[in-house]
Parts: C-alpha cells; structure tokens; sequence
C-alpha cells in the first residue's frame, strides 16, 4: 500500500485531502469506518465487495464505488481476484455540483485516476496537481452523466418488471446504481409521488387488468406482490372505491 502525503491546503473548490493506491491480499477488508469527507476507490483490475446502507454491491474492475462523509462503510478484496485500487479523498464547496457523488458505483473508462499517479514524480504542488485531476475527472463525468429522466425511467422500468415481488427503494437504487435517497426526492420531483405510492398504484392496476381477465382474488393478489388477499382487497378498494370482486363480477358480464 502507498499512502501518499498530502497537507490539506484548505482550497475552496476541490481540496484533496488524501490519496493512495493498494494491490489488497485476498480477502482484504477495510472497516467499520465513518470519514468526514468524500472519497472514491477506482479499481484498476481484480474485484471486492462494499457494504453501505445495509447493502452490499459487487465492485470490479473499471468502476469506482463512492463513499460519503458521515456513514458506516466496509470494503472487503475479493478472496479469488483481490482487487488493486487507486483512491482519492478530498472536500470543496463543488462537491454539491458533482451529480456522480448521488451514485454508489460509477462505470469509468477514462485515464484520470493512473494520471494521478504520477504526483510520484512531483516533488512539491503535489496538492495542486490532483486538483487538476479531481476538475478533469468532474469534466469527464459531467459530460457523460446519465440524466435526471434516465434515472426515473430506469427505476419506473424495474417496478413494471419487479412489482410482483418483495422490491423496496434500496434495491431499485443497487439495480440502477445511485443513492436511495437520491432516488427518492426524484420520485418526488418527476412523478408526483413517492416510491411506495407509484408502486401500490402500479400493482393495483396490474390487478385490475388481471381480474378483467378472469383470474380469482387470491391469485391475483399473489401476482401483484400482496401476501394474503385481505390486505390487497383493502388497498384496491380504496384506490378504485369498489371491491376488486366488484371488477371481476364486471369481466364476467362482458
């Protein structure tokens, strides 16, 4: 490992603050730990884990995984293929700007993270220098981000697929790879209404269709994601204001 020395020169944009890089033994873990500033791991070949959030998503080689100040985060090398990363920990007033630090991974093809590594051969301004890195690097994203629509669409898209199943906001956020609460506020912002409601109204109608086409209460409550037909009977009427039996009764005298 090589932790490289940085003095936090306190500037006002982007300020790096530490950086390194590590070829990690099998099974190398790293954690429970909380920081107070953000930092990302690019990992330049091999694989790992990181757990946040209760959640633990598979990290491999191109992508870097995006840890924020103030939360509990542990990080563990792959036993078969550990992974050699590159990290960069920094702070700065832009940092509400870069739109990539919502994400948990980030799929990054470019060159920004070995071109830092060359602050080995800087013997002073070495602070100056990942800054320029850390600007190209926002560039780089920025241009490339996936828009706010992109992200409603592709969670809206795993609910139709999903809806019959146990699905909550975190796993739509792994799927998708960005920040759960990130997602949540979109929801608000996009659609009108939060995950849990777009959810209900999209199994609800789903029932619908499925009652007009034949099928009993029970199963249809099975295949909207429901437990037991009583609490999906409750729900229905008070999003529809008739029984789902009544919408059954209806298919049947058509």
């Amino acid at each position: 490992m090589k932790n490289y020395i940085i003095q936090n020169r306190q500037f006002k944009d982007l300020n790096p603050v530490n950086f390194g890089y590590e070829h990690c033994k099998p099974g190398k873990f790293f954690g429970p730990h909380i920081r107070d500033h953000y930092i990302l791991h690019f990992v330049v070949s091999g694989k790992g884990k990181f757990y946040c959030d209760d959640t633990c998503i598979d990290v491999r080689q191109g992508q870097f995984f995006v840890i924020r100040p103030r939360e509990t985060t542990i990080y563990a090398a792959d036993n078969d293929d550990p992974w050699y990363y590159i990290w960069i920990g920094f702070t700065g007033d832009l940092v509400e700007k870069c739109d990539f630090l919502n994400k948990r991974i980030v799929d990054y093809n470019g060159s920004v993270f070995s071109e830092m590594l060359d602050i080995e051969q800087l013997e002073s301004c070495r602070e100056e220098f990942l800054v320029s890195k850390l600007f190209q690097l926002l560039v780089e994203l920025s241009t490339k981000k996936q828009s706010i629509s992109d992200y409603v669409k592709s969670a809206k898209n795993f609910i139709v697929s999903n809806y019959g199943n146990n699905i909550t906001l975190t796993d739509i956020a792994h799927s998708i790879g960005v920040d759960r609460s990130y997602l949540s506020k979109l929801f608000k912002e996009q659609i009108g209404m939060t995950f849990q409601n777009y959810l209900v109204t999209t199994r609800l109608k789903k029932g619908a269709a499925f009652l007009s086409k034949g099928h009993n209460v029970s199963e249809v409550a099975f295949m909207c994601g429901y437990t037991d037909s009583a609490s999906f009977s409750r729900a229905y009427k008070k999003h529809f204001g008739i029984p789902p039996r009544q919408t059954k009764a209806k298919s049947k005298e058509e």
